[in-house]
């Protein structure tokens, strides 16, 4: 009998034994949650201030950690869960930065985060009655707020100078706010003056020249986006806009709307209540930048040029027939307007037999209203070739073509529905095809344990041709993480890398850059990978449409027991 309770004294201590092992490789190999972000709280601020940022998602346990692309951009947590204090320094430059929250297990998506120039100012509840209309008592000013609840309205009392014009601009579906939003403008009475909706994207724009001076209403509201079944006011925590309010300067857009590299030109100032009509932009120095900045005065947003090594040409009316086709000599880029409506803007080239041509048109992707017809036609006017994009574009077209014989062509640029006007403003491209590539990748963050690997997907688009041996170099990598996989040398379409954490790999949580490597004295540059961030199939452009930081999450998860078993 002793020997018997002898035993079972043993079986439960070795059953006590397994049960406390068995607690402790749960502890330890525990995931925390993955940071989701679906907003910040403000979703930008004025260089050289200092603000409160709340966020909505799930950012557990608390507090994360935060990475931000520039130094001058100071994330710190506070005692509060999902609320940080934001320092942004005087010499930010103003424009969109991108923010993303860690912790030991992985990565949130990354955000925009907008940094101005102008002071800011924070909503005010309630104000869903023009009634009720939060005073504004200083212009310029962008407004942070949130549509917060279903059905809500937000109202702003402005008061105005006869003369001027009052300009309205909202970031919202920009931001990635789950909204589509619009903006009315009301007199003291409540009287309905002006109304915006889309512009280039979902987010409105108003501009209303005032004719007595005196208090107006501005109101902003959204539906939801994507659209619901049922058509009401949208209101979410994640549902954040900056609204832009000015009575002073502000740059719509430049013409031309790009410009060649390493040179000055001059360019005319589009916009409202402007002091000069035009602006000379020093380009000498941007002699690899694929695009220009151009800080305008006031409040309004930074004007992005797009930079070409091409000749610039500007077209000239009249060139809408055949025989007025202005000429052009390939490679260049004409800088143009449908305008009025109904017009057609020809251009006529000297081609010989079976010389090859890319014509490209950029008017969307540039912020404009242009739904583009492209053709070839030969002299007499009968087409040749022809691309457009029907209905919400959210591309510009583009044409290759061959020439059947030597002689002179043209190619024409004119709106699908016959509309026109000063923001029907495009970019045409002409050039003969150089072999080139794009890549990509299919996530924007990678998470790997010890001792596994994780598979990273990277699309490689060999245009025109391109056959130069390309590879992968992956910057950041932290020491005990290597990388094989596909030999990319020759190959398009998806390759595949694979990413290796060494037994002995220490936890690791940041960015890394995948960057495609043309083969050593081949012709060609190199390229980051990027992963998109904006839907294809959805209309106009964010704020952040991609980003080329990715971002990996080293795990040191398993307990020493089984990591002897794994090497045995």
């Amino acid at each position: 009998m002793a020997g018997g309770r002898e035993a079972v004294s043993a079986s439960h201590i070795t059953a006590l034994r397994f049960l406390l092992f068995y607690l402790l490789f749960a502890i330890c190999s525990t995931h925390a949650a993955v940071p989701v972000l679906d907003s910040l709280y403000p979703a930008g601020g004025q260089a050289g201030t200092t603000l409160t940022v709340t966020t909505s998602g799930k950012l557990d346990p608390w507090p994360v950690k935060v990475w931000t692309d520039t130094p001058g951009l100071i994330f710190t947590p506070e005692k509060a869960a999902n609320t940080f204090t934001v320092k942004i320094a005087g010499d930010l430059a103003p424009g969109v930065h991108q923010v993303r929250f860690y912790n030991d297990d992985g990565a949130s998506s990354v955000r925009a985060f907008l940094v101005g120039t102008v002071p800011e100012i924070a909503e005010k509840e309630p104000n869903d009655s023009f009634k009720q209309a939060q005073v504004i008592e200083k212009l310029p000013v962008i407004i942070n707020g949130r549509l917060d609840k279903s059905g809500d309205v937000d109202s702003y009392a402005v008061k105005l100078e006869a003369g001027k014009w009052l300009v309205a601009a909202v970031d919202g579906y920009g931001l990635g706010s789950p909204i589509d939003p619009f903006l009315h403008l009301l007199d003291a009475d409540g009287h309905r003056l002006a109304f915006a909706n889309d512009t280039a994207n979902f987010d409105p724009l108003l501009a209303w020249k005032v004719a007595k001076s005196g208090t107006y209403i501005l109101q902003i509201a959204a539906f939801v986006h994507p659209p619901a079944a049922d058509i009401r006011f949208a209101g979410s925590a994640s549902s954040v806009y900056r609204l832009t309010i000015t009575e002073g300067p502000y740059v719509g857009h430049t013409f031309p709307s790009g410009a060649r590299r390493v040179q000055k030109t001059v360019v005319q100032l589009i916009g409202w209540n402007l002091p000069a009509e035009t602006a000379e932009l020093d380009l000498t120095a941007e002699t690899t930048a694929d695009h220009f900045d151009y800080r305008a005065p006031g409040a309004g947003k930074p004007v992005q040029l797009p930079l070409g090594g091409d000749p610039e040409v500007t077209e000239k009316e009249p060139n809408n027939k055949p025989a007025e086709a202005q000429k052009v000599t390939p490679p260049c880029v004409v800088n143009g307007r449908i305008q009025p409506a109904g017009d057609v803007d020809r251009f006529s080239f000297a081609a010989k037999k079976d010389e090859r041509f890319e014509f490209r048109v950029r008017s969307i992707e540039l912020g404009f209203l242009l739904d583009t017809v492209l053709a070839v036609e030969d002299s007499t006017g009968s087409r040749l070739a022809r691309n457009e994009m029907r209905g919400e574009s959210i591309t510009d077209p583009k044409l290759s073509w061959t020439a059947p014989s030597d002689g002179t062509f043209i190619v024409s640029v004119a709106d699908l529905e016959h509309r026109g006007g000063p923001d029907y403003v495009y970019r045409l491209e002409i050039s003969h095809p150089e072999p080139d590539y794009t890549a990509t990748i299919d996530n924007q963050s990678y998470r790997l344990e010890v001792g596994k690997t994780v598979e990273m997907k990277l699309n490689l688009n060999r245009l025109n041709g391109y056959k130069g041996k390309l590879a992968a170099d992956i910057k950041g990598l932290p020491a005990g993480v290597s990388v094989k996989g596909d030999d990319l040398a020759d190959k398009g379409g998806e390759v595949k890398l694979v990413l290796t954490a060494a037994e002995d790999a220490a936890p690791f949580s940041g960015p890394i850059q995948v960057v495609i490597v043309p083969a050593p004295g081949k012709d060609g540059k190199s390229r980051i990978a990027s992963f998109v961030l904006k839907d294809k199939d959805a209309p106009g452009d964010l704020l952040l449409n991609e980003t080329t930081n990715a971002w990996l999450t080293v795990n040191a998860m398993l307990v020493p027991e089984e990591k002897k078993k794994k090497k045995k």
